[in-house]
C-alpha cells in the first residue's frame, strides 16, 4: 500500500485558539485503498485528532487502514471539523 505522510507545523493550536488563519493538514474526505497507511508527524504543542487517529504533541502516529470502509470523526487541526477516509478492497 502506500503511505501518505503528514505534518502538523508548530504553532497550529496557537493559531486556532487566536483565531488566526491555519493551512488544512488534512483535507476533509480522503480515499485509500486497503494496505494504505497514513502517518501524522505533530510538531504542535497540543494533541489533535483526524478521525481515528489521535497524535500527542512531538509524536508521530501511524494507522494502515486493513479492512474496507468508512473512519470517521473530529479533525482538530485545520478549517473543517470533521474528517472521513474511505477506504476500498
Amino acid at each position: 500500500g502506500q503511505t501518505y505522510r503528514y505534518v502538523i507545523p508548530q504553532g497550529t493550536a496557537y493559531k486556532m485558539n487566536n483565531n488566526q488563519p491555519v493551512v488544512d493538514i488534512m483535507p476533509e474526505w480522503v480515499d485509500l485503498k486497503v494496505g494504505d497507511t497514513i502517518v501524522v508527524v505533530n510538531d504542535d504543542e497540543a494533541t489533535h485528532t483526524f478521525g481515528p487517529i489521535t497524535v500527542r504533541a512531538g509524536e508521530t502516529t501511524s494507522m494502515q487502514f486493513r479492512n474496507p470502509g468508512y473512519y470517521f470523526g473530529v479533525c482538530s487541526a485545520g478549517t473543517h471539523d470533521t474528517i472521513t477516509f474511505s477506504v476500498t478492497a
